[in-house]
């Protein structure tokens, strides 16, 4: 018996295998691959945001940060901090130094 109580059933007065959960849901094999399609598309749209949109995603904010104690040379100066930019083989190189000159 598969896990979680999940049953599968061979119908005789139909071609297809029912997939019965409990004892009152029924889903025909179309059904399940429908969800599965449809899982495996939302699976392929997360993957696909997080590699080719995420990365992309700039967000730059200029907040007046006052620091009561500061070394002479950097009284004028703007601090930057740079974070999550996803070096590696898949940005290039050119992106990288263009975002750093944006900011």
């Amino acid at each position: 018996m598969p896990a979680s109580g999940l049953f599968v059933l061979q119908n005789k007065n139909f071609t297809s295998t029912q997939i019965v959960r409990g004892s009152n849901i029924m889903v025909s094999r179309r059904q399940a691959v429908r969800l599965l399609a449809v899982a495996a598309c939302g699976t392929a749209a997360v993957g696909l945001y997080a590699w080719r949109v995420e990365p992309h995603w700039l967000e730059f904010t200029h907040p007046l940060l006052p620091i009561e104690v500061s070394p002479r040379e950097i009284e004028g100066r703007t601090l930057a901090q740079i974070s999550d930019l996803h070096i590696g083989p898949r940005v290039d190189d050119d992106y990288i130094i263009e975002i750093i000159r944006q900011g």
